[in-house]
């Protein structure tokens, strides 16, 4: 029986709250795209100046209405840039500065990036290349502290918890922001309606949303305890860590596994919008149209990514039940083969599935779970347990930032082979390309992901090797203690012990007749399921 410790909920949400905001942010762009599209460049048939009926088609959303803007393209890609540029940034600010000073800057970056983007002046005040200049620009500046999450809220929560349930957790808050975006967006449709002139104040609050959690875990996260484990490795941080050669081929491991997973995940998200379209409009959607014109508008596509993100949901929350059975490794692998299978399949049957939409939607969706029940959640805990303190953050902001350069190209090529010629002859062949992806995935965590990163049952593999330098320095270790072994056979959680080693010498003997009375004493007494530090609090 696979024994757990769960952490508090609210340790969970500050730590993943500001998580569940930059996803929100992600995933909320492809539909506002959408949205300023019917904006600034309507059909004839959606301006109400020219006879239109004032409505924001999905034909629209497809992209065969015209050639694509350049403002859109960019509104894409600028929050994945800025990731990329925070998670690098960030990841060696927080080894070198400290986990809780970073942490708290980069949801100020969110909470700021996303208010001035709900404040984006009209067109008839800046212009229309002005207003997407601003967008862009304040997109790129919350694409910062997105980023700067990744390395800093899976670092911090892995130090301040003993076992993965914690960090895995704190990971199922990317499925909140997920969830949250199409759901949100209905809400607005309900309240303001979904016409052309509405969708010009739906977009805005759409993105300014972000502003108020974010707000609010502001001052939780500046209350924020450093843990014991990086301030006693703090004085061993350099970039001479990286000349290490384990280091250097974990990282490898990491960061490329992390890259293939994002071509499929980002790639797959950003194209959800014209896939749906195409399959769900598929009579004339080659001549731009719409034959379900009272149907088929940007109300449901928003439905149909709602029902998308509840497949993402359940695969977040499988994930975290399967974690400590599969582990970290078989979890990977198994992620990445279903959803190669997956993806054939959907190639092989494209042009069936046009008739089938809720075949197609069960299928697509299904690619979503296994990615999250796999690679998507085991690809941001792998690099918190590969990697030794003193270059944890930097280690895992790498990784990530190779799985944001992922995203950035899955969803360029992808987008690019889908629309590569008006006859659609070219849309299956996104699925087995994907599948190849997936497969490579497959490759590379076989060969380059140490099989052993998986065991919660006893040293970590960059423990091990934690362990062996410091007995070629004469640092005496006691057998069973958290910086050897992070997780005991039953999945337990063990607290941090003091870290003074004369007092560490004279109460050797005692400790290990009552283990559990010395876990109770010292400076090392602390809350370990939580992310506050000493006190338990955050």
């Amino acid at each position: 029986m696979v024994k757990r410790s769960w952490p508090p909920v609210y340790n969970v949400v500050v730590a993943g709250g500001g998580f569940a905001v930059d996803q929100y942010n992600f995933f909320v762009i492809a539909l506002v795209v959408a949205m300023m599209g019917c904006v600034n460049f309507p059909s004839d048939r959606e301006d109400p100046l020219k006879g239109g009926d004032d409505r924001c088609y999905s034909d629209k959303i497809a992209g065969r209405n015209g050639k694509d803007f350049w403002g859109h393209t960019w509104l894409k890609e600028a929050a994945l840039i800025g990731a990329i540029l925070g998670q690098l940034s960030f990841g060696a600010i927080g080894d070198f500065v400290g986990r809780r000073r970073a942490f708290f800057c980069t949801l100020l970056l969110v909470t700021i990036g996303s208010l001035a983007s709900g404040l984006t002046p009209t067109k008839d005040m800046i212009g229309q290349t002005g207003l997407y200049l601003w967008v862009i620009a304040w997109q790129f500046v919350a694409g910062i502290g997105v980023g700067g999450e990744y390395p800093l809220s899976a670092t911090a929560t892995r130090e301040l918890n003993k076992d993965f349930t914690a960090v895995s957790l704190t990971f199922t808050m990317q499925g909140v922001g997920i969830l949250l975006a199409p759901a949100f967006l209905l809400l607005l449709f309900s309240i303001l309606g979904d016409t052309i002139n509405k969708l010009n104040i739906i977009w805005r609050i759409a993105l300014g949303f972000s502003f108020l959690p974010g707000l609010l875990l502001l001052y939780p996260r500046w209350k924020m305890h450093e843990s014991k484990e990086f301030t006693k490795n703090r004085s061993k941080v350099s970039w001479s860590n990286f000349a290490d050669r384990t280091v250097l081929t974990r990282l490898a491991g990491c960061a490329g596994s992390w890259f293939l997973l994002d071509v499929l995940f980002y790639g797959n998200t950003l194209m959800q919008a014209p896939v749906f379209a195409a399959v769900f409009n598929n009579e004339n959607a080659d001549e731009g149209i719409n034959p379900h014109d009272d149907k088929k508008d940007l109300r449901d596509v928003a439905i149909q990514a709602l029902i998308t993100a509840g497949f993402n949901w359940a695969g977040y929350f499988l994930g975290v039940f399967f974690l400590p059975y599969l582990g970290l490794w078989k979890m990977q692998v198994m992620g990445f083969v279903v959803q190669s299978v997956l993806f054939f399949a959907i190639g092989i049957l494209y042009w069936h599935l046009q008739t089938l939409p809720a075949v197609f939607t069960a299928l697509f969706g299904l690619t979503f779970l296994f990615s999250n029940l796999g690679a998507n959640m085991t690809t941001f805990i792998v690099p918190t347990t590969a990697f030794e303190a003193q270059v944890r953050a930097r280690g895992h902001g790498i990784s990530a930032a190779a799985g944001k350069l992922g995203g950035v190209v899955g969803a360029i090529v992808l987008n690019k082979i889908f629309h590569w010629n008006k006859d659609r002859s070219a849309e299956p062949i996104v699925f087995y390309v994907a599948s190849g992806v997936a497969i490579l995935g497959v490759l590379c965590t076989v060969f380059l992901v140490p099989v052993n990163v998986e065991d919660c049952t006893g040293p970590t593999p960059a423990e091990q090797e934690m362990s062996v330098r410091m007995v070629d320095e004469e640092i005496e270790f006691e057998e069973g203690s958290p910086e050897e072994q992070e997780c005991d056979p039953e999945g337990d959680q063990q607290q941090e012990q003091p870290h003074d080693r004369k007092e560490e010498e004279g109460e050797k003997e005692e400790k290990q007749e009552e283990p559990q009375q010395s876990q109770n004493e010292g400076d090392g007494k602390q809350d370990s399921s939580g992310v506050g530090g000493e006190s338990g609090e955050v």
